[in-house]
């Protein structure tokens, strides 16, 4: 009995993502835990490094990347297109290991990594919002969130179970909600930024003391010059170079995500038009945000960021002498942009707005969103269990696929409540993302001798007679190489164990698809040449 390639003739999904979701979504995605959290953090054990300028460093490779996933979304504008345009034009099992389980697993870490991340900064926000504006519950809530490792693991928990379950609606109210949250975060990005660049560090120390109380910031100065600051810092960098390149590493996390738009392809309206032109913009502009509020951040403050996560560190690490601790406690929170750009005004309005920097949020929505296209597109090329590419009638979305990664993600994120699981997955992520976008690069190198008449019908342009997407992602697949290389340093033995455990049971999927679809009469290079149906 003849066995269709496919699951359907069909996908099921619909196309509801216009060119304006085009331009928000790589916004969206990016604008997590990177901005929020390590942007601040990693200045600690880099001293002498820039943020700013590793975030252009960084920014040219993803750039080069990002127009490789735009040829690629209007060559074949499919869901799961990373997964289609990767086991299509590269090779049928470097493409479903990399862009499709890897990436689905890679997606999972990061709901619960951003959640875990999450859990930590909600507390400074209450805590500001709550004196801001008076409610003193909120501001409680916040102090329990940040010494109560219950209730902070609770609240993460929550976290990935309601983002998980807006992820099932349909997704014309889905972008709706996005894009209520993405304005909001929007807005007080504004008035953040507005505030660094109204401030430089002889401002700083007047508005600071205000908010947290007059002589604390001569506190952090006196404590970190107690404790030898200077010497931490000739003991722990190397040099603005070599710090800027290892911050690198770190910073490449909070620009991955722009290639959400290419596992949404399918659902998009006028591919070119969105592809080409509003995502590119999405993405240019969110890196161009990244570099310019972390410029003005680190002007307005100058070496005080520093000096404050020094003295955090040496707080949350139980190394202050009693009154000390007890001298800084009330002002003692997670080193974050809500924590330092809301202590640039005493005007409760502006102060709340500045604190308003909920954009992990949108990244857990969005990852949802992805990692479901993933398991589907696998799950449609009868390489996955065929439930995950089920699509339900009534809102025209993988229910089973996403609640089985929102139970997978409340599984990773009880194991990221240890040391082991947080550094492990950041670890990881990280180095798989480069990894698969240097699949990407490679599907656009071939694509034009590959399958020449898909190309015909995208962006055929030659440039000094070689075809565009071949040079351009032959550029960006250096940057990959560069970024991947760097990436895999920083990774222990213990994560790479637990990589070798992840690639081990994919190898293991992968081959038991293939031996299945065998016998029942379907080779997997008939599956692989055929581009699914949309």
């Amino acid at each position: 009995m003849k066995v269709e390639l496919f699951l359907r003739k069909a996908t099921g999904l619909v196309k509801e993502v216009g060119p304006v979701g085009a331009f928000i979504l790589p916004w969206a995605t990016m604008a997590g835990s990177g901005i929020t959290f390590y942007s601040i953090q990693v200045i600690y054990y880099y001293p002498q490094g820039s943020v700013p300028l590793a975030f252009l460093m960084v920014g040219v490779p993803t750039i080069l990347n990002a127009v490789v996933i735009a040829i690629l979304g209007v060559c074949t504008p499919r869901s799961a297109g990373g997964y289609v345009w990767s086991t299509r034009f590269v090779d049928p099992f470097f493409g479903w290991f990399g862009s499709g389980w890897i990436y689905w697993l890679s997606y999972v870490f990061t709901v619960a990594l951003v959640s875990y991340v999450l859990g930590s900064v909600y507390s400074v926000i209450f805590i500001i919002m709550g004196s801001a504006s008076g409610i003193t519950p909120l501001h409680d809530f916040g102090v329990a969130l940040q010494t109560n490792v219950g209730l902070q693991q609770t609240f993460i928990i929550i976290t990935v179970i309601i983002t998980g379950i807006v992820a099932i609606i349909e997704i014309k109210h889905y972008m709706k909600i996005l894009f209520v949250i993405w304005g909001l975060n929007t807005l007080g990005l504004v008035v953040s930024m507005f505030l660094f660049a109204s401030n430089n560090p002889s401002t700083v120390p007047g508005v600071w003391n205000s908010v947290w109380g007059a002589g604390s910031y001569e506190t952090i100065n006196s404590l970190a010059a107690k404790y030898d600051i200077g010497s931490y810092i000739s003991g722990t960098s190397k040099g603005l170079f070599d710090d800027t390149l290892s911050i690198v590493a770190y910073i490449f996390w909070a620009i991955t995500g722009y290639e959400t738009v290419g596992y949404v392809a399918g659902e998009i309206r006028k591919p070119r038009v969105s592809f080409l032109y509003w995502f590119m913009a999405g993405m240019v502009v969110t890196v161009l945000w990244y570099a310019g509020v972390t410029a003005l951040a680190y002007n307005a403050y100058g070496d005080f960021i520093l000096k404050y996560n020094f003295v955090y560190n040496l707080y949350s690490g139980g190394q202050l002498a009693a009154e000390e601790a007890a001298k800084v406690a009330s002002y003692m929170l997670t080193p974050s942009m809500p924590l330092f750009s809301a202590s640039l005004t005493k005007v409760p309005v502006l102060q709340i707005l500045a604190a308003w920097w909920f954009w992990p949020i949108s990244v857990a929505l969005v990852s949802y969103l992805v990692a479901t296209r993933s398991m589907f597109g696998m799950a449609f090329d009868r390489m996955f269990p065929e439930a995950f590419g089920a699509v339900n009638d009534r809102t025209h979305t993988p229910i089973k696929a996403t609640l089985f990664t929102l139970v997978i993600s409340i599984i990773w994120a009880l194991v990221m409540f240890t040391a082991f699981g947080y550094l492990v997955s950041a670890a990881n992520t990280s180095f798989w993302t480069a990894f698969y976008y240097l699949i990407y690069s490679a599907a656009a190198i071939a694509l034009p001798y590959k399958r020449p008449d898909i190309w015909e019908k995208g962006v055929k342009r030659r440039i000094f007679g070689i075809p565009e997407s071949t040079l351009i992602g032959a550029l960006s697949a250096a940057g990959m190489l560069w970024i991947l290389a760097l990436s895999s340093l920083g990774i222990s033995l213990l994560a790479w164990n637990v990589s070798s455990l992840w690639m081990l049971i994919g190898i293991l999927i992968f081959v038991y698809y293939v031996h299945k679809n065998m016998k029942r009469g379907i080779n997997i290079a008939s599956i692989y040449q055929e581009i699914p149906p949309p």
